[in-house]
């Protein structure tokens, strides 16, 4: 397990997200999983988000979702990017990613590989991220199937999917097929 003094060096060098999840692999070792634990399957799936533009198309799709579907929550990125996910139509992501030097679990949306955050605005001008990743910003995760939000969701809440521990973890059971 990652102890403090480890996290606390790991931030003052600046580590990056992916050294980060390379560092938590190391020190996760469940037992009776497919994963090591959840950076492994972070790392196995996922990838590195990098800033692009959204086209006008994109920008539409967005406007057309957001106007149906969200209802934001402050600090709640798991609920925020599940119930813009749930349409089907944005795709729903989750890993670690660092805004302030810091990397942290968090939960977002993409629009054909870019990100789209409406929850870190801080920073940001208070503005969310639509495609243009802020500079010294970093996303790395998984994009998830929408039936796994959904699924979920019929239980009436939202938390973290990859770092369920309250149902014993089922996305690190068993191998991961992806979207």
């Amino acid at each position: 397990m990652l102890c403090f003094k480890q996290y606390h060096q790991l931030i003052q060098e600046g580590q990056s997200v992916l050294g980060f999840l390379e560092m938590l692999q190391k020190s996760q070792k469940m037992k009776g999983m497919a994963y090591g634990g959840p950076a492994d399957f972070i790392l196995k799936h996922g990838k590195q988000y990098e800033s692009a533009e959204l086209t006008p198309e994109e920008m539409e799709l967005l406007r057309d979702v957001l106007q149906r579907q969200c209802n934001y929550k402050i600090k709640q990125c798991f609920y925020n990017a599940q119930n813009i996910g749930l349409t089907g139509a944005i795709g729903y992501c989750e890993g670690y990613a660092d805004s302030l030097g810091l990397p942290m679990e968090h939960a977002w949306n993409t629009i054909n590989g870019k990100v789209i955050d409406m929850t870190w605005k801080f920073g940001n001008g208070g503005k969310p991220v639509l495609g243009t990743i802020p500079a010294g910003w970093e996303y790395y995760g998984v994009e998830l199937p929408v039936s796994v939000i959904r699924k979920q969701w019929s239980k009436g809440e939202s938390q973290p999917l990859i770092t369920n521990w309250e149902d014993g973890f089922p996305l690190l059971k068993q191998e991961f097929k992806g979207v």
